[in-house]
């Protein structure tokens, strides 16, 4: 077995000395990994089989040629541009995305400050458009391969600011880019056109194709489609795209083996049909192939396809036949001597691990399933089967929701993608090339079959049944589900016996793998200001409920009304902070949601929340919906059956022991304004008093005060610290150990005022704010209390 699939076993040594070169970054640890690998080599010396021998030794010596290869590309990973403004010239490398009045591109520096560089470096760069004849002249001058030289601000990449929010520094790193530069308008930029190149007449290639579907197709359909043929998925509205992904079909959307292998097979079929010869067509398959994967991107996940591809096309041709292990081998192999980052991608993983599944687990089921008929049906029951087994622990590490339903759906919608809308919608975009009129037939055709199934699928997936939401797995869940799926495979391979105690084993590993992630129930609280910018939103995790504190503020949105400036995909706090935020800790509903008042920072991100998130309760402070923001919440609450609590002042709740909250305002006086309406809430934990108070000022922390304040142990600053509030008589009264500011970074109104920090700095409280440290989690138990914030600077310890 080993001998006939010896390069597969290679690209596992292969693997280990990537991963153990990515952990293992101390030198010491190093050293020490070395001198076991020595070890290793010399045992497999005394290995009696001649051909385990031979296979140890290389494998070993391969294990450490790539730990060393990793090494040396990272050791060279390093900018050598300074940080500043600075003249620069460069080369445009990347598909240029245009997103408001903001342009994005990847540019490959050649010159700083009128020297060349060392070595040559990418930079990451947005540049900002000031009216719409920039706008206009952006669409014209930025191409592939355009030149050019201008004013360049550089800086390094921004690092998350919330507990489970996309690294994007990290994400750079790996693509070899350390600093992101901006440029401010085009008047200070020169260019120069692309000269003429493969690459940049693909991507050109991509655009134009992108278009004539934009021409074709109506808004539904229209981004899924430039994601589904050309893998454009930045024409994709990030809503559909999180659709998709809550129902486990983002593999429809971005270029994989799955439409490589319909490409090769319809490629196949107008060949023969055209009547070229076996062998003819197998290479004009080879030929066209790449040329398909580069216009669509070439992403790690149809990377691997291609080559893939190409060696069973190879060996169809040459009439031998390709062992899918070993094919399998040869690509791992070719893509990570090219670039051994590529292990961290998670599209990488994801198909490399997939492919595995069903290389190891399709061909036994199908012999399992024999019974059922047609073998068309057959295959795509094994196919689902191991696609789900496999994939389901990078799910739940990576994207924390996994549905229960993902399997049907993929079952009933991968064919029909396959079957029917593939073919009319690779028609429409074929003849739509020669002219869109000639498309717009199959395009209709496509549009009413595929809409309506769409909408389908948005319906079941806003429901959101049969649906879990994990924290990522710890590395002893991997490897306990990983013998899960090894001891399925020996069971469907006959090499153990199927007989209750095997079945019962299975179902043993089965529980714990299912109730792992849910052991954690430590006797704490964990309170998250979270860095909404300019607003609030507070996560306090209990044993027994999550609370949720606001929501934070409403994407931005141009002042001026000018539509050409409204981009795709804003900041919006609810989507791309706060969801984030729960899925990665586990959470999938929320138990109560806290308006503090009906400003839009405070609320704007609530019918989001509503809409994503299975929520019990609202609380509020009773006042009558006003504004058409809280309308639309109120409408939200009434259609979801969401129950709706008015609190006052005086109202306590005790969850369980050692865990009670008190409601301290609003109080029953009327004429107050809309801030010191705010619902303040006092939670006691383990003895320890932590106060919110949304954006209570003066006047309110007065009323609070006569009611016979006490002292806190940690306060959130009323009004993100405004000079209304946080007055000396208040400081005064409840003395706060720690004082937390949820304020955005270079706000237009000044928080916290300078007045406010005086003040809390003459109560001797200590001051931690989100604009400066980002996310700041306090951790409360029956023994201490302790917080942490995720950026580390001095102001935050």
């Amino acid at each position: 077995m080993i001998g006939r699939r010896m390069l597969f076993v290679y690209s596992l040594y292969g693997l280990g000395g990537l991963i153990c070169a990515a952990v293992y970054t101390n030198s010491v640890k190093s050293a020490l990994l070395v001198l076991a690998v020595g070890f290793a080599v010399s045992a497999g010396l005394f290995v009696r089989h001649a051909e385990l021998r031979r296979c140890a030794i290389i494998g070993v010596c391969l294990f450490m040629a790539a730990f060393s290869y990793y090494r040396l590309i990272d050791s060279r990973n390093v900018s050598m541009l300074s940080v500043g403004a600075v003249t620069c010239e460069g080369e445009i490398v990347s598909k240029v995305v245009y997103d408001g009045d903001r342009v994005r591109f990847a540019l490959r520096v050649h010159k700083v400050n009128a020297q060349p560089v060392t070595a040559e470096e990418t930079v990451q760069v947005t540049v900002r458009l000031k009216n719409i004849e920039e706008w206009k002249r952006a669409r014209d001058v930025f191409r592939y391969g355009t030149q050019l030289a201008g004013p360049l601000e550089l800086s390094v990449p921004p690092e998350p600011t919330n507990p489970g929010a996309f690294d994007y520094v990290r994400f750079l790193y790996f693509q070899h880019v350390h600093r992101v530069g901006s440029i401010e308008g085009l008047n200070a930029i020169s260019y120069q056109a692309p000269t003429s190149s493969v690459r940049g007449s693909l991507v050109a290639a991509q655009e134009w194709l992108a278009e004539r579907l934009k021409e074709m197709y109506g808004p539904d359909t229209e981004g899924l489609l430039s994601g589904f043929l050309l893998g454009s998925v930045t024409e994709i509205d990030s809503e559909t795209y999180a659709k998709f992904s809550g129902l486990g079909l983002t593999h429809v959307i971005a270029i994989s083996g799955q439409h490589i292998g319909m490409f090769v097979a319809a490629l196949v079929f107008l060949c023969r049909l055209a009547g070229l010869s076996r062998e003819h067509s197998f290479r004009l398959t080879m030929v066209m192939l790449p040329l398909y994967v580069f216009l669509t991107g070439a992403s790690p996940s149809a990377m691997r396809a291609l080559i893939m591809g190409e060696l069973v096309l190879l060996a169809l041709l040459v009439r031998r036949r390709a062992d899918g292990w070993n094919v399998l081998g040869v690509a791992f192999l070719g893509m990570t001597a090219v670039d051994p980052y590529v292990i961290h991608q998670v599209s990488f993983q994801l198909s490399f691990l997939v492919t595995f599944g069903l290389l190891l687990l399709v061909p036994p089921l199908q012999v399992r399933l024999q019974w059922m008929k047609p073998a068309f049906l057959r295959g795509l029951v094994a196919v689902t089967v191991a696609a789900t087994l496999t994939s389901f622990p990078l799910t739940v590490y990576y994207f924390h929701v996994f549905s229960f339903l993902s399997p049907l759906i993929n079952f009933l919608f991968v064919p029909f993608i396959s079957v029917c809308i593939a073919p009319l919608a690779a028609l429409s975009l074929v003849f739509g090339a020669i002219h869109p009129g000639f498309g717009f037939l199959a395009a209709n055709i496509v549009d009413s079959v595929l809409t309506p199934v769409l909408h389908f699928l948005y319906t079941i997936e806003s429901q959101r049944l049969m649906r879990i939401v994990w924290k990522s797995p710890s590395i002893i869940w991997l490897t306990l589900y990983g013998l899960l799926v090894a001891f399925i495979a020996l069971l469907l391979y006959g090499k153990i016996a199927l007989n209750r105690k095997s079945w019962l084993l299975c179902i043993v590993l089965a529980l714990i793998c299912a109730s792992l992630p849910y052991v954690d129930r430590r006797a704490e609280v964990r309170i998250t200001f979270l860095d909404v910018g300019q607003g609030d939103a507070i996560v306090i995790q209990t044993q027994d409920r999550v609370v949720l504190i606001d929501t934070g503020g409403i994407p931005a949105v141009p002042f001026d009304g000018q539509t050409w400036r409204i981009r795709r995909k804003p900041f919006w706090p609810a989507q791309d902070v706060i969801l984030p935020y729960l899925y990665a800790q586990g959470i999938g509903k929320i138990d109560q949601l806290v308006m503090t008042h009906g400003d839009s920072d405070h609320i704007g991100g609530v019918p989001y929340v509503l809409t994503h998130v299975p929520v019990r309760q609202v609380i509020s402070n009773g006042d009558l919906p006003r504004s058409h923001l809280e309308q639309e919440v109120a409408a939200l609450m009434q259609a979801k059956h969401i129950s709706h609590a008015a609190v006052s002042g005086g109202q306590v709740w005790e969850e369980r022991e050692g865990v009670r909250w008190r409601v301290l305002n609003p109080t029953g006086i009327t004429g107050s304004g809309n801030n010191d309406r705010s619902v303040v809430l006092l939670l006691e934990v383990y003895g320890r008093r932590i106060l919110f108070t949304g954006d209570l000022e003066r006047e309110g922390e007065l009323r609070l005060l006569a009611d016979g304040m006490e002292k806190v142990d940690i306060l959130k600053v009323g009004h993100h610290g405004s000079k209304g509030s946080t007055s000396e008589e208040w400081l005064t009264q409840i003395k706060p150990d720690l004082a937390i500011i949820s304020a955005g970074r270079n706000n237009r109104y000044g928080h916290p005022h300078r007045d406010t920090m005086e003040r809390l700095n003459q109560a001797d409280s200590r001051i931690v704010r989100t604009d400066e440290c980002g996310a700041v989690t306090v951790i409360v138990n029956n023994k201490q209390l302790g917080y942490t914030t995720v950026k580390n600077g001095m102001t935050c310890r």
